[in-house]
């Protein structure tokens, strides 16, 4: 019988992060903001489908938040890029970049947030 080896990490001081010391991201935003709009959708029985964090497009571009007309995911409604607070949301740069990820979905509104603001533009109209 061979002798056990030894852990690399025996005698090593592990450091865990501390929770309270991170920051959410604009995932984190996106995942909730998402969630209190499919509650919305649902309590106020609007006709529209699910909201969607993150869907890859063939352009390899990801929206951050996707809301679709229906719940086959069919056809997209409105889709969202989100910013951190210290963003502005009418930068048009970012106005461009979530047009171009609305324009492929053929999405009629995009908007743009910094969870303090949202702006919502007119795909037809951009």
């Amino acid at each position: 019988m061979s002798p056990k080896k030894k852990s690399k990490l025996q005698d090593k001081e592990i450091k865990l992060p501390n929770p309270a010391e991170s920051k959410p991201t604009e995932w984190t935003g996106a995942h909730t903001l998402s969630k209190w709009i499919e509650e919305i959708i649902q309590s106020s029985q609007l006709d529209l489908g699910p909201a969607e964090v993150e869907r890859k497009l063939r352009s390899r571009q990801r929206p951050d938040i996707t809301i679709f007309r229906d719940s086959a995911k069919s056809t997209a409604f409105l889709i969202i890029e989100a910013k951190l607070p210290e963003e502005d949301p009418f930068n048009i740069v970012l106005a461009q970049k979530a047009f171009q990820k609305a324009k492929e979905l053929r999405a009629p509104f995009f908007a743009t947030t910094n969870f303090q603001k949202i702006v919502v533009w007119d795909s037809n109209s951009f």
